[in-house]
C-alpha cells in the first residue's frame, strides 16, 4: 500500500497587533510506509528525483499559503463622510429635495436671501427630527454652496453646485433658521405648515 508523508506549516502574521494563525497540511505520496507491509519484503526505497519533487512541491505550497494569511480583506465600508457635516449644525440628515417651487430659486445682484426647500428625510445622522418632512432654508441657492459664504454668512459650504428636485442632500442643519439668519427669507410654502424652518450650514450631493 502507498503511505503518505504529512508535512505541517504554519504561517503567523500580524494584524494590526492581532497575532493570526493559519495551519496548513502538505502531503507527499512519493513515499511507501514500511510499516504497512510484511515485515520479509525488503525495504522500499525513494528515488532522488521523488524527494527533489516533493520538497519542491511542499516550499512551493508553504510560500502560497503563507501569503495567504498575510492578505487582509478590503473592508467594504461606507465612502468617508465630509467631517464638516459632523463639525456643523446640530440636526445632520440624509434627505430628497421633493421640489423647487417656481420663483424660489432666482438671481440678484446685491441681494442676499434664504430660500425654503421641502425635504422627505430619508435618514437621521444626528438629532432628532418631528416626521418625516423638513423645511430648510439654503442662503442665497443660486449660488454653489462652497462660493455662498460671505461677510454676512460666513459659515455655509458643502459641495452641492446646483438645486435641482429628486437630488438627494447630506445636510448639516441648525433649528431655528430665524436664530441664524437676520435677512430676507422667499418661502413658498407660508401658512401651508407650522413646522420649523431649519437652516442650513452644510449641504453635500450625496452620489450613492
Amino acid at each position: 500500500m502507498n503511505g503518505m508523508l504529512e508535512l505541517w506549516g504554519w504561517c503567523l502574521t500580524a494584524n494590526r497587533g492581532n497575532g493570526r494563525k493559519c495551519q496548513t497540511r502538505f502531503v507527499c505520496a512519493h513515499w511507501r510506509n514500511p510499516r504497512s507491509l510484511n515485515k520479509s519484503l525488503p525495504q522500499p526505497t525513494q528515488s532522488f528525483a521523488g524527494r527533489a519533487r516533493c520538497r519542491i512541491a511542499v516550499a512551493f505550497a508553504l510560500a502560497m499559503i503563507c501569503g495567504a494569511c498575510g492578505r487582509q480583506p478590503k473592508a467594504d465600508g461606507p465612502a468617508a463622510v465630509d467631517p464638516q457635516l459632523a463639525s456643523h449644525g446640530t440636526l445632520e440628515v440624509t434627505a430628497e429635495l421633493v421640489e423647487i417651487p417656481e420663483g424660489a430659486i432666482f438671481k440678484r445682484d446685491l441681494y442676499d436671501y434664504a430660500t425654503i426647500l421641502k425635504y422627505r428625510v430619508m435618514r437621521v445622522h444626528r438629532g432628532e427630527v418631528q416626521g418625516d418632512t423638513l423645511f430648510v432654508g439654503h442662503y442665497n441657492p443660486w449660488k454653489p454652496r462652497a462660493e455662498a459664504a460671505d461677510q454676512r454668512v460666513r459659515v455655509v459650504g458643502g459641495d452641492l453646485r446646483r438645486f435641482e428636485a429628486g437630488q438627494t442632500h447630506r445636510m448639516a442643519l441648525e433649528a431655528a433658521i430665524d436664530d441664524h439668519f437676520m435677512g430676507g427669507i422667499v418661502n413658498k410654502y407660508f401658512g401651508q405648515t407650522t413646522n420649523t424652518l431649519y437652516w442650513a450650514v452644510w449641504t453635500n450631493l450625496q452620489k450613492d
